[in-house]
């Protein structure tokens, strides 16, 4: 499990696909959902990964390098605390697009594992 941008609490996420290449252990163990993403036609570009944030866990502020690739966020299970660009979002069952070049950070206030599956997409305006 990896998860660098940990401030508080314990966070890690699962890679199940990489630059469009579904990794064979992951998704032996994840079927239904590397399933349903590949059917969807998501997990082509960036990464593909399963995040679990857990009770009292945040992140640090953090951005990505580039604006090229949007992120989608699809919650699973629990209730992340998204702040990004001034705004602050409540991850439950809605699915989110969002530009990972602007600075955000990851809140669990929660009494339960926030679970989201995050994919990549290219950016329409780019």
């Amino acid at each position: 499990m990896e998860g660098g941008l940990i401030k508080d609490g314990v966070w890690g996420y699962y890679k199940i696909a990489v630059e469009g290449v579904w990794l064979d252990k992951e998704c032996e163990i994840l079927q239904s959902v590397c399933s349903k993403l590949k059917d969807a036609g998501l997990g082509v570009v960036g990464e593909t990964y399963v995040s679990l944030l857990y009770p009292s866990s945040s992140t640090h502020a953090h951005t990505a390098p580039s604006n090229t690739l949007l992120s989608v966020i699809i919650p699973t299970a629990g209730v992340t605390t998204l702040r990004i660009a001034g705004n602050t979002l409540e991850l439950k069952s809605d699915i989110v697009a969002i530009d990972p070049s602007f600075q955000k950070e990851y809140i669990n206030s929660e009494q339960d594992v926030a679970v989201v599956i995050v994919t990549h997409i290219p950016h329409p305006e780019l």
